[in-house]
């Protein structure tokens, strides 16, 4: 049987690659425990702490409350605005049936045509007024409700200025008016209504109206009322608008 002669193979390391390659595997592991210490950590750091969500749910609660405060305002004020509307709608048909109960009241039952006492009403500013003039039919006639009455309407205020008499027509108290009468075309009445501006110091007494009708026949209407008559009338709501 043959035999087999083992050979020894002597390698000869140089002096200073063995403390080189000794250092170097050092080293390689020194960096291997830095890699997985800093590893560790950084996977510590990254774990956040448990989600509280208890806070969205606040914030939700407080969405939510804001919402409902914003509805419930808006529903509020159209509510409002409503009641307004209902109670503007009621002041109206108050103000027309008070109107229709003057225009039918037994003192306008006369024949031929009437001017009513004018209605003034303090403004929002000193010296500011709002008036109201109203021409009419009077009493029921075979002819009534076929006639087309046709003319000018003049007013007059006199009154006391500094001491001294004085009057102004309602064309100088009127900012709107350009004409020193008021044109009047009306079957079974017509109102004016307009707003006048009394002059510094000037302390009004009565009102004067003359009417100079021109159809169905020329006719002069006159009729004169005291300052404190026509306020008087103001406790009557003012009419809407008809002719």
């Amino acid at each position: 049987m043959a035999r087999h002669h083992r050979k020894t193979v002597v390698h000869r390391e140089h002096p200073i690659y063995t403390p080189l390659r000794r250092g170097g595997v050092a080293l390689a592991c020194v960096i291997c425990i830095g890699l997985v210490f800093y590893a560790g950590k950084a996977s510590q750091e990254g774990v956040l702490p448990p989600y509280d969500t208890s806070l969205d749910q606040l914030q939700t609660r407080i969405v939510a409350l804001e919402t409902e405060r914003s509805v419930d305002a808006r529903a509020l004020a159209e509510l409002r605005d409503a009641l307004a509307d209902s109670r503007g709608s009621i002041d109206e048909l108050e103000r027309e049936l008070a109107f229709y109960r003057g225009v039918l009241a037994p003192e306008s039952q006369s024949s031929g045509v009437l001017l009513r006492a004018p209605i003034l009403r303090m403004g929002s500013a000193p010296g500011w007024w709002r008036y109201q003039l109203v021409a009419q039919q009077g009493g029921q006639t075979p002819r009534s409700g076929k006639v087309f009455y046709t003319g000018e309407l003049q007013v007059t205020f006199w009154g006391q200025e500094r001491g001294a008499p004085r009057h102004y027509t309602l064309s100088d108290l009127d900012p709107e008016l350009s004409a020193d009468a008021l044109t009047m075309n009306f079957r079974y009445f017509q109102r004016r209504e307009g707003d006048i501006v009394l002059p510094l110091g000037f302390v009004p007494e009565r009102i004067e109206l003359a009417l100079q009708l021109v159809k169905p026949v020329s006719q002069s209407v006159n009729s004169s009322y005291s300052w404190r008559e026509a306020l008087a009338e103001s406790s009557i709501p003012l009419a809407i608008e008809g002719t």
